[in-house]
């Protein structure tokens, strides 16, 4: 058997509609090309809604840039 593993980043996510991301997260193995991607994942696996994740992100994103 063969070992599948995808590589994810915000683009691949941001294209993706919301009812495959579970297939896109279907894999042996996820790997992540950035910090965004990593956290869309967290809270996707807390049963977060996708409009939801990147809205608390960017809200998230914006703290830090006014600390």
């Amino acid at each position: 058997m063969g070992f599948h593993k995808r590589f994810i980043n915000k683009d691949t996510i941001l294209l993706t509609e919301e009812n495959h991301l579970n297939t896109l997260f279907s894999s042996d193995a996820l790997i992540f090309g950035d910090d965004w991607s990593m956290d869309f994942y967290q809270l996707f696996k807390e049963g977060h809604k996708k409009e939801q994740i990147i809205k608390k992100i960017y809200e998230n994103e914006d703290g830090k840039k006014e600390q």
